[in-house]
């Protein structure tokens, strides 16, 4: 942990500018946060994905937040220039240690929330429920080994910022492990990022949607642009002798920062909509809307037609939907009275039968799907 020679680039403290950039950051995070859980709570669409974001932004400010300590104590200095106090030199460099786990395990939940809200709009392939499952359980794992590695190299831990002798692996292993689990990370980053594209570019839609679609849910690739660049300079990590200089790396704080923000523009769109309207002739792949806590979707590539119980669970019936031309059609739910008839640009030209399956899906749950088929 000792320096002998004073380092080519002078006494340079690093702690303010990570304590200006990474504030900026958390400050960002925390306004992103609260309106991704205003958007969704007004369509009662809170899900999974909004849960692990938020324990995401919160781990990312316990890390900010220790690695404070370490910032305004000249952690972020040259240790050459720290050695005249040792006891400081311990003190910054426990705390670095203790903020490492934090931002590692959002590393992994960052990405287990975009999976789960690619899940919410894939639809039902197979192939890519299992890719995303596998992935993010994996994901999971490998940090969370990383961050039990931080400590688990020495024994006891203490070793690793004080002059106590401990057992040590050689400091090459942890850094490996580290640089093999960004690499992965970096990885899925870019397959979530382009996995939407499978999913949309089949849909019937005009390219220029198609591409907006990709963009809408393909951010995270900048995510995985800086997941690479971390790896690369991680090998530092096994140089132990100026340890104040070398963990820092704020590019690790940026990383999980781009995840938060590009995880949640797709969860941001109701509010933009909102606040500027909805462009002329913007759609999604259905039609669909809501009346009464009820939302109907009609598929633009089949005869199906599908309602789906947005409201608190408990009452279903059976409802066979008749339709007239041009006319009001009513869904029976107990009474034709309470519920409201289809807007005027609805216009069902068939006879549906429907039935209440009572399955789940995966983004809300206690959910009742009616799915209506053709009457041949």
């Amino acid at each position: 942990m000792d320096a002998t020679t004073p380092p080519p680039d002078g006494d340079q403290n690093r702690g303010p500018a990570f304590l200006i950039s990474s504030w900026i950051e958390v400050g960002i995070v925390i306004v992103i946060m609260i309106l991704r859980f205003y958007g969704r709570s007004r369509l009662g669409q809170v899900g999974v994905d909004d849960w692990v974001m938020l324990l995401t932004a919160a781990l990312l400010i316990a890390f900010v937040s220790v690695a404070s300590v370490v910032a305004l104590n000249g952690g972020f200095r040259h240790v050459y220039y720290l050695k005249s106090n040792m006891d400081l030199v311990f003190y910054v460099t426990k705390f670095n240690w203790i903020s490492q786990p934090p931002i590692i395990i959002a590393l992994a939940t960052s990405k287990i929330s975009v999976g789960f809200l690619i899940l919410r709009v894939m639809g039902h392939s197979k192939w890519r429920k299992r890719f995303l499952y596998f992935t993010m359980v994996t994901c999971f794992i490998g940090n969370a080994l990383s961050a039990i590695f931080t400590f688990a190299q020495c024994n006891p831990p203490k070793a690793l910022w004080s002059t106590i002798q401990g057992k040590c692996w050689d400091p090459a292993t942890q850094s490996d492990y580290a640089i093999a689990s960004s690499c992965y990370n970096g990885v899925l980053d870019v397959a979530y990022a382009l996995l939407p594209a499978s999913v949309f570019w089949n849909l019937q839609l005009s390219t220029r949607k198609k591409i907006g679609l990709v963009l809408l849910l393909g951010g995270g690739i900048f995510a995985g642009v800086a997941s690479f660049i971390k790896s690369s300079k991680l090998p530092g990590l096994s140089g132990r002798s100026d340890f104040t200089w070398n963990s820092y790396e704020p590019i690790v704080c940026v990383e999980v920062f781009l995840l938060i923000v590009c995880g949640s523009i797709p969860a941001l769109k109701p509010i933009y909509d909102q606040i500027f309207g909805k462009p002329k002739g913007s759609s999604s792949p259905y039609n669909s809307f809501s009346r009464r806590g009820y939302r109907i979707q009609s598929s633009t590539d089949d005869q199906s037609l599908t309602l789906k119980r947005i409201s608190a669970p408990g009452k279903t019936t059976t409802t066979v939907v008749n339709s007239r031309p041009k006319s009001d059609a009513c869904f029976n739910s107990r009474s034709n009275k309470d519920v409201p008839p289809l807007p005027n640009d609805i216009n069902i030209k068939k006879t549906f039968e429907v039935s209440v399956t009572g399955s789940r899906l995966p983004s809300h749950s206690d959910q009742d799907v009616v799915s209506g088929h053709e009457v041949v």
